[in-house]
């Protein structure tokens, strides 16, 4: 992509812990911030809007990222596979999917509640997060799944 040493920031909700923790990574580490979503008027600030990434640039946009702020279980996972140094903001009971996935992890403190726990998040290095058991999961569950389904009919 064009933009350079940027933040990004996948947000649905865009609470008010959203905007404090876009601001204060931003201005910690002078990143621009580009915002994927699809709001006309978005209440968070940003230096670049993309409201029509299509799936091709989504990843394009999560490759290149230096840092990125998500309240979205996808956008945690995008995180995780890219490998990317990240924040997922707590967005109340839609956040059990994020909370299960970073406690599977052992990265629960990359889920921040309030502005207060973003010190132990920024020093998470995500590079040690292992996939592996996850992936298994994942697997054994689908083709089990279909063995089911197989049953079924």
């Amino acid at each position: 992509t064009e933009y350079r040493n940027y933040l990004l920031v996948y947000s649905v909700p865009q609470s008010k812990l959203m905007a404090e923790a876009v601001e204060y990574v931003a201005k910690k580490f002078g990143y621009r911030v580009v915002l994927i979503d699809q709001s006309l008027r978005p209440r968070l600030k940003n230096d670049y809007h993309i409201m029509d990434a299509g799936p091709l640039d989504f990843l394009k946009l999560y490759k290149s990222a230096k840092f990125v702020i998500t309240d979205s279980f996808h956008g945690v996972c995008f995180s995780l596979i890219f490998k990317k140094p990240f924040i997922a903001v707590h967005s109340g009971k839609k956040a059990l999917r994020m909370e299960d996935l970073l406690v599977k992890l052992n990265a629960k403190d990359l889920l921040i509640k309030n502005i207060e726990c973003i010190g132990n998040a920024l020093q998470f290095d995500v590079t040690e997060i292992d996939l592996t058991k996850v992936r298994e999961e994942g697997k054994w569950y689908l083709e089990n799944a279909f063995e089911v389904d197989k049953e079924i009919k």
